[in-house]
């Protein structure tokens, strides 16, 4: 029993080894480092604070810092009391706070952007899938078209017919996407100029999908409750308070703090900003997550045929990601709190580079 054990553990272990060497040839998973100096004092939050919030704006000088001044300092002080004390840009600011405010900018504006006829002409042209499949089919058959033309209709048009079949599934890989750091994959520092903006373009279109001003302030409610439990050592209960009180004094809303803790999946995107959802049911039945779980198997053979995979590893590396995408998307901070290393210094002036962490596409 010992050794089957520790045999199945070994091949887990092989398992995970070459799954993380298939993404690694793709994506520069070390190319940030911190760009703060951690301090350890914890005098006069009340002025980090205010350090916190002008800084922000230095940054980011279209946010409404009055919608967000709202808040009472009291509570603020409350939530913020074991935040981190970072030193950046030759000012003491809580390092949490800055996400909190760049969750609460990005929320602003999403909910001003689905306003736009611009969306609204976005989702009226992404309505009709058949009609898009045979407009795209008219540029991949003919022969006489370009053939970087024929390529990025062959995408839509592949990309529209999976999602016809098995839109959750087609989705779910959509959307890892707004999970990750475009400046990390490889590929955008080796193709055309041309190619790198075809690629973005498609996953802009593809990824600005269908959304309400409820969905955006739930996402922001859910996001903020385990960006409080979990960065801030605050409570559940105490954590929904807040979160309750933020809604109320910033957004004059309410929201369903008894949906924070069930099963959280990505609803919808907008371009690359993902919007968070709560449902009793898991969001996957076993049928889709088995479709997932083979192609995912299928890209690491096709990468390297004699791979040994072990099933029940990509299955469990599955579940803990669908369990865990909000708590994923909270590893991000800002970019300006982030450069890159110097290894990878060559790649900074390439004007290729995707926008960064919580861009506003």
């Amino acid at each position: 029993m010992k050794k089957n054990s520790d045999e199945a553990l070994n091949e887990s272990n092989q398992t995970a080894q070459d799954l993380f060497n298939a993404l690694l040839k793709d994506y520069y998973f070390d190319m940030y480092e911190v760009n703060y100096t951690v301090i350890t004092d914890k005098f006069d939050i009340e002025t980090k604070i205010k350090n916190t919030k002008q800084l922000y704006c230095k940054y980011h000088p279209d946010f409404d810092i009055k919608s967000f001044d709202k808040f009472p300092i009291h509570f603020l002080k409350d939530i913020v009391k074991d935040d981190t004390r970072i030193y950046f840009d030759n000012t003491l600011i809580l390092k949490e706070l800055y996400k909190i405010i760049a969750l609460i900018d990005m929320t602003n504006y999403l909910q001003s952007y689905i306003t736009t006829k611009q969306y609204q002409r976005h989702l009226k042209a992404n309505k009709n899938i058949t009609s898009q499949m045979n407009n795209h089919r008219k540029f991949v058959l003919p022969s006489s078209s370009p053939i970087h033309s024929r390529g990025e209709h062959r995408l839509n048009w592949h990309f529209l017919n999976n999602f016809r079949k098995e839109k959750k599934v087609t989705n779910f890989f959509l959307q890892v996407m707004v999970l990750t750091d475009l400046n990390k994959f490889v590929n955008f520092y080796n193709e055309e100029n041309e190619t790198v903006e075809k690629v973005l373009n498609f996953y802009r279109t593809r990824l600005t999908q269908k959304t309400t001003q409820q969905a955006i302030l739930k996402s922001l409610g859910i996001l903020l409750h385990h960006q409080f439990k979990k960065y801030l050592k605050i409570g559940d209960t105490k954590s929904k308070e807040y979160v309750s009180s933020f809604m109320a004094y910033i957004y004059d809303t309410k929201v369903n703090d008894d949906e924070f803790d069930r099963n959280i999946y990505i609803a919808s995107t907008i371009s690359f900003s993902p919007i968070f959802g709560a449902k009793k049911d898991k969001h996957f039945i076993d049928r889709e997550k088995d479709i997932i779980k083979k192609l995912i198997i299928k890209d690491m053979r096709q990468q390297n045929p004699n791979v040994k995979i072990e099933y029940e590893t990509i299955d469990m590396f599955l579940e803990q990601h669908l369990k865990t995408q909000h708590t994923e998307y909270l590893k991000k901070y800002p970019t300006e709190l982030l450069k890159i290393k110097e290894k990878y210094s060559h790649l900074k002036s390439s004007n290729k580079r995707p926008q960064g962490i919580f861009s506003k596409f």
